[in-house]
């Protein structure tokens, strides 16, 4: 219980430090789907990105890099719910427009996922 809440206040710090950066765009609704290595999901390029680095479950996103940046940190909520925050660095050949992409360690998380209707904040380049 003391480690999810010492998560969730640094979540918050970072949240809150982000917040006051500059650039920011509002909350914006987006499609969100999930992905992970199989070739089933990734197109058989396993968990290589297309910016070169090897994707991390919690952390890596696939966008469409004309409408978020790639380096962007991605807020992600859920019904008010905060999923996670996430870092955009790749994209795939069904993410186009205002969807988002997701990645999971396995098959059985991105069916579990599914596709949801996500509010997400963009703070681009945040991480770059």
């Amino acid at each position: 219980m003391k480690k999810k809440l010492s998560i969730l206040a640094a979540a918050a710090l970072l949240i809150s430090s982000i917040s006051s950066s500059a650039g920011a765009d509002q909350n914006e609704k987006y499609i969100v789907t999930a992905y992970c290595p199989c070739n089933e999901c990734s197109e058989g390029y396993g968990s290589m990105t297309s910016t070169g680095v090897k994707a991390k479950a919690g952390n890596t996103i696939a966008v469409d890099p004309d409408v978020i940046p790639y380096g962007s940190t991605v807020v992600i909520y859920y019904d008010k719910e905060l999923i996670g925050i996430f870092t955009a660095e790749d994209c795939g050949g069904a993410i186009k427009g205002k969807m988002i992409d997701i990645y999971f360690d396995n098959h059985d998380e991105t069916i579990k996922w599914g596709k949801k209707k996500c509010i997400a904040k963009v703070y681009p380049n945040a991480k770059g």
